[in-house]
């Protein structure tokens, strides 16, 4: 079983002139039969730089935790069958789509394809409410 989840604080509009500087943390959880482990990261600052403005940034911050889970336990989905857990149908949409009409959701879904690709994992996407 696999959780992820990504929050995202916006002070006002992202990039709105004298709002302060944007937050995220990023968050994974991985468990097997014989193992728990967890991850939590914020993202650097100046990723929100290449972000499309938006109102919020909640979903990009669940693709994100998304591509942290693959990232921080690799040995757990190589050449695996896994089960992914996310709250966010619209972050779903984009990993098995595979491609976003926001050109920096769309460039963080291919680069998860990339990834899960070498590590030649299948995987089943899961919405939990």
């Amino acid at each position: 079983m696999f959780f992820v989840h990504g929050s995202a604080e916006p002070a006002g509009r992202l990039f709105e002139p004298g709002s302060p500087l944007p937050s995220m943390r990023r968050c994974a959880i991985a468990a097997t039969s014989s193992s728990k482990a967890g991850v939590v990261c914020d993202v650097p600052g100046d990723v929100f730089g290449f972000l499309v403005e938006r109102d919020t940034q909640i979903a990009v911050g669940e693709l994100l935790a998304v591509c942290l889970l693959f990232q921080s336990f690799p040995g757990l989905f190589a050449k695996a069958s896994s089960v992914i857990y996310i709250d966010n149908m619209g972050v779903i949409h984009c990993i098995v789509n595979g491609a976003s009409r926001t050109i920096d959701m769309g460039a963080i879904a291919h680069s998860l394809h990339h990834r899960l690709g070498g590590l030649e994992a299948t995987v089943w996407w899961e919405y939990v409410p």
